[in-house]
């Protein structure tokens, strides 16, 4: 609490001299963790080498293709192809003031080269607040802030796609001939991809806000804060088309341009009234009423033109085909709420508060909603005899409700015009493949929380237990269904979730004296979810999906009693699995057919849960002097993650495992009689030692088919933060110009200890839109980085 009034006052201005404070930092960042790759074979399929191969991994072996041809080589593309990333953050602020005005202002760069090649991004921003008292009872204050802001985005997904393909027996980073033409053998070089095939944006952005405070009486404070949040956005994708020069392999045969312009305004105006009263020397008050407005209006243009008429000149109108599409949205918020306070004897507090809020998004007859919430707590050590190592002791309890809309225009059926219009002049229109419940109600989440708070020995231990459960129910959610009825999403109030657990944090000060502290700290949260219930007449809800290759797409659904996060997937059949049983049990032998591979389950079944049981950190600072040490490890654990990369990997031979291709195994399991299975098979591709044609392969035609293979553990341990600073004491400020100074290093990322095998399982644990977890996709790399930072006061 004080911290957040000290960062406040900072913000708004001090009293007193002008102060000026001066930030600098330059950081590099790389690739904190990459998967296991095999360098052993190289390009080619079912052994054969062809310097042409679409195919990157299935060669053979570097000795093999060395006897071929000695000049090629195995190059480290993964570790090539990216770059170092640097950042460099400048700022400098100025504050000052007297009695009846303070004011602060900053000015700030950042400047971003990614690791992905060819990408950065910058923001320049700029700050000022002020605050003006006018009167004892009249005060004014507002705040301006102003960013502008974008680069060149490389695509990470397509980037990340095209080096799937690439094979490493070419250097990735030989990429362009010296007619601007790609260099390849073939297949498309990411490098070039990602320095011709751009995607500009930049961002216009004005937050402001203006306060009004009337103080009548000294009970009484009459407020009324006004406020924006407006920003405009351009966006140019550029893929080009060919170059015109007699053998060339263009990215496009046609290339093509996509224009967005966005415009979107935010406008909250909230008018409240304070009261404060003290009763008694023990009993106060505090009543809080008001209203709040807030409307929204979103309006956002895209344009795409394909086949340049003029090589290299970018630009719709020198499209041959043009389309066009315009979205338009408003949505307004109306509420009034009140908010009492309680106190009595600085040991009993009890908050009481309720909402009423009015929405345009909601059908007539449900867009209303009330939600209220009840906290109380009791410092119980004020009253009660306590131990004497028992320095405070609170007990807390709180119910409460939230209300909560949805997105503007989704009730009933709305129209779209499909991009080949106009056609001949005319306009067409179709329904939209989404239909909106035309009673469609709020979502509401209920929850309760017990806690207690407990300091030992004057502050130096401290606990903060909180016990919860959340019920989140008529849920707005869009369910697929049947297209016969005429649509094939439709968006009502589909389900209920649970969520309970417990937090906790244990602080303490093990080593208190004039010159040096240590501080620990440990938190750590246990969470359990339920879909408690879905609307009559749905089974399941499809929340999301990620693409995997020959039937090994995983899907992430809400069943009826069943956990919120699970994967569902193919996997290796099982002999004696319940058919009835929508778990995958891993226990039971894996059933092997005739041909002496394992057989594969087509129906999808849980192969995991892509929540964790235990999210937590631990924490250690320490001050000596002017000097400051820290370092923070989390970890969370009891999750799974489906592995896009690993799916590419063995479909591709890049994987680690895949060095096996040519081992004969006999697979550990049973036949359909339940017999034990004793047939050795080949895992290569072709004809085997045994004269047999095993085709494409084991990983080819049956590994990367099941989504049981690519679903992993994604629990970690990691060194998230360690730093180091110096303060210049006051003997050395004495003879300086500067009233403060501090030099500091940090590293984060650094270690990373987990059973994933791939890049940073926590770097993409979204992928496949809305409230999908756990589906990686070809995600953007973790990286761990190292900061270098000055800070001078003057």
């Amino acid at each position: 609490m004080e911290l957040g009034l000290q960062t406040e006052r900072l913000l708004k201005g001090k009293e007193g001299q002008v102060r000026i404070n001066l930030n600098s930092s330059i950081g590099f960042e790389e690739i904190n963790r990459y998967p296991k790759f095999q360098e052993v074979y190289g390009q080619g399929f079912s052994g054969e080498y062809d310097p042409s191969s679409f195919w990157p991994n299935w060669g053979p072996s570097m000795e093999e293709i060395n006897a071929i041809d000695p000049d090629v080589r195995f190059y480290d593309i993964w570790r090539d192809a990216f770059d170092t990333g640097v950042q460099i953050d400048n700022s400098v602020s100025i504050s000052g003031g007297n009695e009846k005005a303070t004011f602060y202002g900053s000015l700030g760069n950042l400047g971003h080269e990614g690791i992905m090649p060819f990408s950065d991004w910058n923001r320049t921003s700029a700050r000022l607040n002020g605050q003006i008292k006018f009167s004892e009872k009249f005060t004014f204050s507002g705040n301006l802030n102003y960013t502008i802001s974008g680069g060149n985005r490389v695509p990470h997904d397509r980037f990340m796609e095209r080096m799937m393909y690439w094979a490493p027996n070419h250097d990735v980073t030989d990429y362009i001939n010296p007619d601007g033409t790609m260099k390849t053998y073939g297949n498309t070089n990411p490098l070039y991809d990602a320095r011709f095939s751009t995607f500009e944006d930049e961002v216009n952005r004005t937050i402001g806000n203006f306060k009004f405070t009337y103080s009548p009486f000294e009970w009484l404070d009459i407020n009324y804060l006004i406020g924006t949040d407006y920003y405009s956005e351009n966006r140019t994708e550029i893929t080009p088309g060919p170059l015109g020069i007699d053998g060339e392999v263009p990215l496009s045969s046609t290339g093509s341009i996509s224009e967005t312009s966005i415009e979107s305004r935010d406008i909250n105006s909230n008018f409240f009234i304070t009261l404060t009263k003290d009763w008694t020397e023990k009993f106060g008050t505090t009543l809080r009423i008001g209203n709040d407005v807030f409307e929204r209006d979103y309006k956002r243009f895209d344009a795409s033109g394909s086949n340049f008429v003029i090589p290299q000149f970018y630009d719709l109108s020198y499209t041959s085909q043009i389309s066009n599409s315009q979205d338009k949205r408003k949505k307004r918020l109306v509420g009034v709420y009140g908010d009492l306070m309680l106190s009595y004897d600085d040991m009993l507090f009890v908050n009481i508060t309720a909402r009423n809020d009015w929405t345009s998004t909601l059908p007539i007859g449900n867009n209303s909603f009330f939600y209220p919430s009840v906290n109380v707590g009791w410092v119980f050590s004020e009253v009660v005899e306590t131990p004497e190592f028992l320095t405070f002791g609170k007990l807390r309890a709180s119910w409460a409700q939230v209300g909560k809309d949805t997105d503007p225009y989704l009730i009933g059926q709305t129209y779209n015009s499909p991009s080949n219009y106009p056609l001949n002049g005319q306009v067409g229109f179709t329904r939209f493949s989404r239909f909106g419940d035309p009673l469609l109600k709020p979502e509401e989440t209920t929850s309760i929380e017990f806690g207690t708070d407990l300091r030992f020995f004057e502050n130096r231990l401290g606990i903060d237990f909180t016990w919860y459960k959340s019920n989140s129910k008529d849920q707005i959610i869009p369910v697929p269904v049947s297209e016969s009825v005429g649509f094939s999403t439709f968006v009502t109030n589909a389900g209920e979730i649970e969520n309970k657990g417990v937090e906790f944090i244990v602080r303490g000060t093990p080593i208190k004296s004039e010159d040096f502290r240590w501080d620990v700290s440990l938190n750590a949260a246990y969470n359990q979810n339920e879909v408690v219930n879905i609307r009559e007449g749905i089974e399941e809800i499809v929340v999301g999906s990620q693409f995997g290759y020959a039937g090994s797409t995983v899907t992430m659904k809400l069943i009826e009693g069943e956990a919120y996060g699970n994967i569902f997937g193919s996997s290796y059949q099982r002999f004696g699995a319940d058919g009835n049983s929508i778990f995958l049990n891993e226990d039971l032998p894996v059933v092997i057919g005739e041909n002496g591979f394992p057989l594969r389950n087509g129906s999808q079944l849980v192969l995991g849960n892509t929540t964790p049981k235990w999210i937590g950190g631990l924490k250690n600072d320490f001050t000596y002097k002017g000097f400051d040490f820290s370092f923070l490890i989390d970890f969370r654990t009891g999750l799974e993650q489906y592995s896009q990369y690993d799916n590419f990997f063995s479909a591709f031979g890049i994987a680690e495992y895949t060095l096996a291709r040519n081992d004969t195994r006999v697979f550990n399991g049973v036949l359909a009689d339940g017999s034990p299975n004793n047939q050795e098979v080949w895992l290569g591709q072709g004809e085997g030692p045994d004269g047999r044609n095993y085709g494409a392969g084991f990983y080819r035609n049956t590994y990367r088919t099941v989504s049981e293979n690519f679903v992993h553990d994604a629990s970690f341990i990691k060194l998230r933060n360690i730093s180091l600073g110096y303060s210049l004491q006051e003997n050395v400020l004495s003879v300086l110009p500067f009233t403060s100074a501090r030099v500091s290093v940090a590293a984060n990322n650094i270690i990373l200890y987990t059973p994933w095998d791939g890049f940073d399982p926590e770097s993409f644990s979204a992928g496949a839109g809305g409230n999908a977890v756990g589906f990686t996709g070809l995600g953007y790399p973790g990286v761990q980085s190292l900061f270098f930072t000055l800070n001078l006061g003057l």
